[in-house]
């Protein structure tokens, strides 16, 4: 009984550590990204990675910022075409970024893809340029004060630790 307790929890705190860090993202973006590229603010060197996830897969980002020159050499259409948009620069390298790394960095750019609102003086919500309206992150308006991902990831430990208590009582009743 007492080791299946302590496998639960260790499969628990090992879960809880491999989650996204948008802190540790926002300083690895800031270190190693943020000379090349914005979140939202328009291109540089490289192109505005503003909900970059909607554009691409994890898996592809990972490969391209380890290594962009493979992944433009293999032909990748979206690879390629980044390549000639952008005068045929080649971004750096970065193979000394773990995949937890670049995973906490893809949680930093999703963080600060959310847009904060600025209401206007009458209450209504301003539309964007693009005729869109954007994602309401303002106290006034918000049930909730907090970013998307860190809603999404609370309310995943809440469920899991709920599923872990479960089986651990299931567990003890079918031991008894």
């Amino acid at each position: 009984m007492k080791n299946l307790i302590s496998t639960l929890i260790i499969l628990f705190g090992i879960f809880s550590l491999q989650a996204q860090d948008i802190e540790a993202g926002k300083v690895l973006f800031k270190s190693n990204c943020a000379a090349c590229h914005t979140v939202g603010k328009g291109k540089l060197t490289g192109p505005d990675l503003k909900n970059v996830s909607d554009r691409v897969s994890p898996e592809w980002i990972h490969a391209f910022v380890k290594n962009s020159t493979a992944v433009i050499e293999s032909g990748d259409a979206y690879a390629v075409k980044l390549f000639n948009d952008y005068n045929k620069t080649i971004m750096t390298a970065h193979p000394h970024l773990s995949d937890g790394d670049i995973d906490n960095i893809i949680a930093y750019i999703g963080d600060a893809s959310v847009a904060v609102v600025p209401v206007t003086p009458s209450g209504g919500t301003q539309v964007l340029n693009d005729g869109t309206m954007p994602v309401i992150n303002d106290t006034a308006q918000s049930a909730i004060d907090m970013p998307v991902v860190v809603m999404v990831f609370w309310a995943s430990v809440v469920l899991i630790s709920a599923v872990l208590i479960s089986l651990a009582l299931i567990v003890v009743r079918l031991l008894k």
